[in-house]
């Protein structure tokens, strides 16, 4: 069988695209995996949050960076979120693995008021492989909700409408 050098980049290309899919499907696999018990956090003074504190409320938790251009486009609608549920028993939690004092100094810039906390180790070791990472821990302790995409409206009618309906879970 006689190939041209055509056919060989289409085949070598098919075979990078399924590894990646492959790559792609383990990875989302390992973010699934999210422990909560594992997560130790403090406030940008340095201070431990004990996340017992939360018991018997809904636990927003968002994974994030400061150079993360999904992060930046989400920011505004978590802090709209914030707004409209203050007054209800869901806990804003935006979490970085970055150096407080950067992580401070971007919210100064941004005029962000509150909910940021420095993760105490890698986000890998807690599973945490893509920014910004989203979960919803409902009542009970329980994932009601993961996304592993950024961008979302956190802020908009349909989505403060969904962590509505997830807070009930």
């Amino acid at each position: 069988m006689n190939l041209t050098r055509n056919t060989y980049i289409k085949i070598g290309l098919g075979a990078i695209f399924l590894l990646g899919i492959f790559l792609y499907r383990m990875w989302l696999k390992k973010a699934k995996n999210f422990d909560l018990t594992k997560l130790e956090i403090s406030n940008l003074q340095g201070e431990s949050v004990d996340l017992s504190k939360f018991k018997g409320k809904t636990i927003f938790i968002s994974f994030w960076a400061t150079w993360c251009k999904d992060c930046l486009i989400e920011l505004p609608g978590i802090e709209k979120a914030k707004e409209i549920f203050k007054d209800n028993d869901i806990v804003f939690l935006q979490i970085s693995d970055e150096e407080p004092k950067k992580i401070q100094e971007f919210i100064n810039k941004k005029n962000i008021k509150s909910g940021f906390y420095h993760l105490n180790t890698s986000s890998k070791k807690i599973g945490i492989y893509y920014y910004p990472t989203v979960y919803v821990i409902n009542k009970k302790g329980e994932i009601i909700f993961k996304e592993t995409e950024g961008g979302r409206d956190w802020g908009s009618p349909e989505n403060t409408t969904l962590l509505k309906t997830l807070a009930k879970k």
